[in-house]
């Protein structure tokens, strides 16, 4: 699971079995037994740097229409202060 992990680039979410939760972002780094996820809420801005147990990631989610539509609503945000300016 790690090498797979590793060659990620794009978004993903990892859901939380615990609290029935779902965190997106980047991955910035694997060590040892941690991932790095940069964070990002459902308006697209970075929550933070969350850290995950690998042995405890039980579903990555690696292409869903809420992570499309964040990717989406990026590239609107870019393209409106493009021509704001």
């Amino acid at each position: 699971m790690i090498e797979f992990l590793k060659n990620i680039k794009s978004k993903i979410g990892i859901y939380h079995l615990e609290d029935d939760a779902i965190s997106i972002g980047k991955i910035l780094k694997i060590s040892g037994k941690y991932l790095f996820l940069d964070s990002y809420d459902s308006n697209n801005k970075k929550e933070g740097i969350k850290v995950f147990l690998i042995s405890e990631i039980k579903r990555v989610i690696l292409k869903s229409d809420y992570i499309e539509k964040l990717e989406n609503k990026k590239k609107l945000y870019r393209i409106f202060f493009f021509f704001k300016r």
